[in-house]
């Protein structure tokens, strides 16, 4: 819902993540680039081990990697991404 959305702009724009223009244009800040970019690897690194390395469905992985990867500490990530190859 839009109230939705503009309460999730302003908590990014609080955390540095985006800037907004006065044309209600959004952008995302050099932070939010590496949080971004940092976010994605996460999310690769999981699906890969669900479909490589245990042999989920690509269906399956897409959605528990989304869930994971804002569950799972840095350690656990390690150790799948070290145990994966």
């Amino acid at each position: 819902s839009k109230p939705s959305v503009c309460h999730a702009m302003c908590v990014l724009q609080e955390l540095n993540m985006v800037r907004r223009t006065s044309r209600r244009e959004v952008y995302l800040t050099t932070e939010g680039i590496h949080r971004a970019v940092r976010m994605n690897e996460r999310y690769s690194a999981i699906k890969r081990f669900l479909t490589e390395t245990l042999q989920v469905s690509e269906d399956l992985a897409l959605r528990d990697a989304c869930a994971l990867e804002h569950l799972l500490s840095s350690a656990s990530l390690s150790a799948i991404s070290t145990y994966a190859g």
